[in-house]
């Protein structure tokens, strides 16, 4: 090895984020689907999925309680990168511009018709 170069251990490298798995029940409120919790510098991912019917995501944006997070949560755009109606989206990492300590909130829309909103809070 160099002289000067410096050997890395694994407890100096920064740690990768977890691809968290979130069921949606399209049949059920609001107590059915508690806020999920992301890291934003860990840049964690959601693997949204529904066993009963098809949706998509048609934006993610700032919930009322944090009007003024910074947009985009993810690095996937959405509907746009989304625009077909699936029984799995994956969110992508999460956004390194995106705010800490905020509330978002992806909107999902089945074939139906049908709106839910379930919450997303933000830590470092």
């Amino acid at each position: 090895m160099p002289a000067g170069e410096k050997v890395l251990s694994m407890d100096s490298v920064t740690q990768v984020g977890q691809q968290i798995s979130y069921e949606i029940f399209p049949d059920k409120g609001e107590e059915a689907h508690p806020p999920v919790e992301i890291s934003i510098s860990k840049q964690d991912s959601i693997h949204w999925f529904c066993r009963t019917k098809r949706f998509r995501v048609i934006t993610v944006h700032p919930g009322a309680e944090t009007l003024t997070a910074p947009q985009p949560l993810f690095y996937r755009r959405f509907p746009e990168d989304n625009l077909e109606f699936g029984y799995n989206v994956n969110s992508g990492p999460a956004h390194h511009k995106a705010g800490v300590c905020c509330v978002y909130k992806p909107i999902f829309q089945f074939e139906d018709g049908k709106i839910l909103d379930p919450h997303i809070r933000t830590v470092a």
